[in-house]
């Protein structure tokens, strides 16, 4: 849930700085000039409301640590743990989200967020403090794991005394269950930031291919997510001549988290403005 709330909170960032540069486009339509800055504050209350909720986690994670109390799997109880490294660990996080909520306060509290603008700083800070709760999960399921080491020797031990072979084959199962889980993990933590956007918005792979298009993109560009997905970003671009398609595919490449806008087209060959995300 950190994790998540740490995305969202961050993509909301991103949309705060897209609808304040839109607002300044809107030049005498005094209708659609309240309606950007509407959506401007919408996102700005969403931000603070994901701050509020990711404080929360992380307090009552805190609090949990030295007396996470029993857990069952599948009849095996799991002692009660006061783990040093992970209480070491979930200190760094907190400190790093009251660095993150200290720095943005100022930024986004009153009408100061009228003048914001999403920097290197801000998106440097959301990546460390991603990275912080990555080694807490981390240290969170190696802890379960020790717990159950005993179990899963015996068990281990009554399948190598049957037969090497099988031995072999659940480990082997072992590792690509882990890998896919944490695929999931990952892509679970991306669609849950991006499915509560109502900008347009799609997920590249390193090589510009799009893996995601997010609802608000298929209801504004009229395509489903079955014509999208799997082609190139050139292929939906306006003025891809220009060669901007290459400049995203570089920035891609040269960042491990990007984000930026571009102009792709709908279904009727319309340009507007959609959300890049690489993860």
């Amino acid at each position: 849930e950190i994790r998540v709330d740490l995305e969202h909170a961050n993509l909301l960032l991103f949309q705060i700085d897209k609808g304040l540069k839109d607002l300044h486009t809107v030049q005498r339509d005094q209708e659609e000039l309240e309606t950007a800055h509407d959506r401007v504050i919408e996102f700005v209350d969403g931000y603070f409301a994901s701050m509020l909720k990711l404080k929360s986690n992380v307090s009552s994670l805190q609090k949990g640590t030295t007396t996470m109390g029993s857990v069952t799997l599948s009849n095996v109880e799991v002692e009660q743990i006061s783990d040093e490294e992970l209480i070491s660990s979930i200190e760094l996080l907190a400190t790093m989200v009251e660095h993150l909520d200290s720095h943005l306060q100022p930024e986004l509290a009153g009408d100061a967020y009228q003048s914001f603008s999403y920097s290197m700083v801000d998106g440097e800070l959301f990546a460390e403090a991603m990275r912080s709760a990555a080694v807490c999960d981390e240290r969170v399921h190696a802890l379960l794991q020790e717990r159950l080491v005993v179990q899963h020797r015996l068990f281990l031990l009554l399948l190598i005394a049957f037969t090497l072979l099988a031995g072999y084959l659940f480990f082997k199962w072992r590792k690509l269950n882990r890998d896919q889980e944490n695929c999931l993990a990952d892509i679970y933590l991306t669609s849950q930031a991006s499915e509560q956007s109502s900008e347009p918005l799609l997920i590249l792979s390193a090589e510009g291919v799009i893996e995601y298009a997010n609802p608000a993109y298929v209801e504004q560009s009229g395509f489903d997510s079955s014509d999208v997905v799997g082609k190139h970003l050139s292929e939906i671009a306006a003025e891809a001549s220009s060669g901007w398609v290459d400049d995203v595919i570089k920035s891609i490449a040269d960042n491990q988290h990007w984000q930026g806008e571009v102009q792709t087209m709908n279904r009727q060959g319309e340009a507007y403005g959609s959300l890049i995300w690489h993860h």
